[in-house]
């Protein structure tokens, strides 16, 4: 015996097809049992269909099937000889719970994504941060390049008005020290000037003192012869 569903909205079991037949055998009879009463022709919710290969059982699933099912199988010109099939319980919660292994994996899959999502955001988050961190050293940086550069130009402009005053200012005491120099060398020029003028002037009194000298003591001889 197997069964096959009938699935309506929400993807929810509401009918079944029950199948029953046998291996070997003439003239089968088949008879469907709930709880051990026999199911015959139609009811409020089944249906027996009979065939020659087979026993069909259309079932509507709700609170009046529910029940344990089973077929037996005989041979219809010998009673004594009664097969029966495995009985299967029938429950419309128990045909749509979920089985064990299908909510684990279902819950596995979902748990799965939420923590690839979680850690694709913390990962996006860091990123950002950096991001926003590197943009910030790199704004500081720009500023001070340029505080720096600001500086170093007002630093330049200064620096190149102070060489032409110092310039200026040393030609002029290079100036005033060859004048003070000069006017040193002059005067020691003119010192010695005088200075020969003295010797010269004081050379020629000597010598016209000798000169004199000499003369009155030519005349003196004279007089006295």
């Amino acid at each position: 015996m197997h069964y096959d569903t009938d699935v309506g909205e929400n993807f929810s079991i509401v009918g079944l097809r029950f199948y029953c037949s046998v291996e070997r055998g003439t003239f089968p009879q088949y008879r469907w049992f709930l709880n051990g009463t026999v199911l015959e022709g139609r009811g409020d919710f089944y249906w027996v269909e009979n065939q020659p290969e087979q026993s069909i059982l259309l079932l509507s699933v709700g609170r009046s099937s529910a029940g344990t099912y089973h077929c037996d199988v005989s041979n219809s010109f010998d009673g004594t000889t009664v097969i029966s099939s495995e009985e299967r319980y029938i429950d419309k919660e128990v045909l749509n719970h979920l089985p064990t292994m299908v909510v684990a994996v279902v819950f596995g899959c979902f748990l799965f994504l939420v923590t690839l999502v979680t850690t694709c955001c913390f990962i996006g988050l860091l990123y950002r941060k950096r991001q926003c961190l590197v943009e910030k050293s790199t704004l500081d940086l720009k500023l001070g390049l340029e505080m720096h550069n600001i500086m170093v130009s007002d630093e330049d402009e200064g620096f190149l008005g102070r060489p032409c005053i110092m310039v200026a200012e040393d030609d002029n005491e290079v100036d005033e020290e060859e004048y003070m120099e000069d006017e040193g060398v002059v005067r020691a020029a003119r010192i010695i000037d005088s200075d020969q003028e003295e010797v010269e002037s004081t050379d020629e009194w000597l010598q016209l003192q000798q000169e004199l000298k000499k003369t009155l003591e030519d005349e003196i001889p004279e007089k006295s012869f």
